[in-house]
């Protein structure tokens, strides 16, 4: 669609909310995942980035790779959902959420 920006596959936020842990990518509304750990989370993105499987939540991120890329070989295109990068964590949920759309 006209005005739609292409998404970067690999970038990634996790975002702490209501005791958990919501791993956001920048093509999706919604999080991914989510975890009742920080550092489940992060061993998800790691896995999803790096393609590392040292546990289950990095195989996980691994097997979710897998997908997107299989769909980009595919020739679906990936459109971006949020602004990731301009995501201040320090602000509640809502205001988070306002910032991404």
């Amino acid at each position: 669609m006209k005005g739609e920006q292409i998404a970067n596959i690999n970038n990634t936020k996790v975002v702490e909310a209501h005791g958990y842990y919501d791993v956001y990518m920048e093509f999706s509304s919604m999080p991914v995942e989510s975890f009742k750990t920080e550092e489940r989370a992060y061993d998800f993105v790691e896995g999803y980035l790096y393609k590392i499987p040292f546990n289950d939540e990095s195989y996980r991120g691994l097997k979710y790779k897998e997908c997107v890329e299989a769909d980009l070989e595919e020739g679906f295109t990936y459109t971006k959902k949020m602004n990731l990068e301009g995501v201040n964590l320090n602000k509640g949920l809502t205001e988070r959420m306002a910032e991404m759309v």
